[in-house]
């Protein structure tokens, strides 16, 4: 699947905005201790019900934002999972992410 083309500049706000959430305090349901260049890729999907269909404005199925850990905050990072030699440690799912 190919992932979603939302514009350069709803793009930058997302990654923005992420990035302040992330750096503002633990946002996560559990207790996490980022250790200097970890690697935290969140997905966001979207599946319609039969209650809720809109029109996607955009092509592909998800968006992925990457975020490495320097220095003691969550920076904008790059995340190629087919060139990324990576493990997974821990994982989980986003009940709500939009109110």
């Amino acid at each position: 699947m190919l992932p979603a083309d939302i514009g350069e500049e709803a793009e930058k706000y997302n990654y923005t905005l992420l990035r302040k959430l992330l750096n503002e305090g633990n946002c996560f349901d559990i207790e996490i201790q980022p250790s200097e260049n970890d690697i935290l890729v969140l997905y966001f999907t979207y599946k319609p019900t039969s209650t809720k269909r809109i029109q996607m404005p955009y092509n592909g199925s998800y968006l992925a934002y990457a975020f490495e850990f320097k220095k003691g905050k969550w920076k904008k990072g790059d995340y190629d999972p087919f060139e990324s030699n990576v493990n997974l440690v821990q994982g989980g799912k986003i009940k709500s992410a939009f109110k």
